[in-house]
């Protein structure tokens, strides 16, 4: 996808727990649907807590559900 701001947390790995802290983007403005998008990704890197990661895929999961996929 195409964002408009740059996001940045303090990380912590253990095992496979992770512990995203302090996620913070720039404050550019656009499109209002990126905008929108980009701060629902905010709010859902802040509960991660479990990665996997298999082959090429990056999966990310907060209390057991998976929230987040990257390839």
């Amino acid at each position: 996808f195409g964002s408009i701001n740059s996001m940045t947390a303090n990380c912590a790995l253990v095992d496979n727990s992770v512990i995203l802290d302090s996620v913070v983007s720039t404050k550019k403005t656009g499109d209002p649907i990126v905008m929108e998008f980009e701060s629902s990704i905010k709010k859902t890197l802040a509960t991660v807590d479990e990665f996997n990661v298999s082959g090429n895929e990056l999966t990310l999961s907060s209390k057991g559900t998976v929230v987040a996929k990257f390839r």
